[in-house]
């Protein structure tokens, strides 16, 4: 499908709306039949040094939702108790699982998506650069 100029400013601009404020990914909102493809979306980061700079921000900041809602999932205490038939309050164990499903999935994302900023590693000796390895006699 051919785009013209100002249809691929509002597309692109959609897409990356769906990315930064919606917190979709790429790939979700290339998936509706009204998209471009993946490919097409690629040509058109690579022929506009802008887009490649709007693109990265909309992933930085879907990427900074994302702890947002790690937050959130954090914070909630709302269901992580039930009632029983004798009216007794017990801990809600599967609530409280998947809480921790969603947290775990949203930090190892996260680390994956950007792992200077969000992974595991934390380099305190280097400054990033390669150490050489002690010599051992």
């Amino acid at each position: 499908m051919a785009y013209s100029v100002k249809k691929i400013e509002e597309t692109f601009n959609n897409i990356i709306k769906g990315i930064s404020e919606d917190g979709k990914s790429l790939r979700s909102m290339l998936l509706d039949e009204n998209m471009p493809s993946s490919r097409t979306f690629y040509i058109w980061l690579d022929s506009d040094e802008e887009k490649v700079k709007q693109y990265a921000r909309a992933c930085d900041d879907r990427n900074e939702k994302i702890v947002d809602e790690i937050l959130d999932i954090s914070d909630s205490t709302e269901f992580d108790t039930k009632i029983v038939g004798d009216g007794a309050e017990v801990p809600n164990h599967e609530w409280i699982s998947r809480s921790k499903l969603r947290v775990d999935s949203r930090k190892w994302l996260l680390g994956k998506l950007n792992p200077k900023k969000y992974g595991n590693n934390v380099d305190i000796t280097s400054g990033g650069e390669k150490m050489q390895q002690p010599i051992i006699s």
